[in-house]
């Protein structure tokens, strides 16, 4: 939900047979039950997965996880790959990938890591991002400040759980 509980963002797949490959986009709905498509990613991947969608407090923003194959992986539920960041500024209609990689080899549906996490100005996004084997001991914490376009290690193998505001 937004911080003002006006609308909701959901990602669903636009393919509804059952066997198809998955094509997912954000979708918004509003409190009148008016539905807007966001994102246009199965534009540029032939199948793509969205999950764990985060909100900006001043509800700018989208933060998500994505994952996506090319037309010659052909994947099928169980099936498992890389998670990336993806950005979706609501008020230019944009996307942007940060190519920042989540967790690494996660099977579709499922996910070890919080999504990412909004500072209280909405400027700056806090996650884990998995750099080895080992999904907990092989993992970074990674602040993303979306103003300057510049990352900063936090730590390793810590979990971000939220922000400090100072009194």
């Amino acid at each position: 939900w937004s911080s003002d509980g006006s609308q909701f963002v959901m990602a669903l797949s636009l393919s509804l047979e059952k066997g198809d490959f998955p094509s997912y986009e954000i979708f918004q709905v509003s409190r009148e039950g008016r539905i807007t498509q966001l994102t246009h990613l199965s534009d540029y991947y032939p199948w793509v997965y969205v999950g764990d969608l985060s909100w900006s407090p001043n509800n700018r923003y989208i933060a998500f996880w994505y994952s996506h194959w090319s037309e010659d992986e052909e994947p099928f539920f169980g099936t498992s790959g890389d998670r990336y960041l993806g950005v979706l500024d609501l008020n230019k209609g944009d996307v942007t990938s940060y190519c920042i990689n989540g967790e690494l080899d996660v099977e579709l549906g499922s996910n070890k890591y919080s999504p990412p996490l909004w500072s209280p100005d909405s400027n700056q996004i806090i996650f884990r991002s998995q750099i080895g084997e080992h999904y907990v001991l092989d993992s970074q914490t990674i602040l993303l400040d979306i103003q300057e376009n510049r990352a900063f290690l936090i730590g390793t193998a810590l979990e971000p759980v939220g922000w400090l505001r100072s009194p």
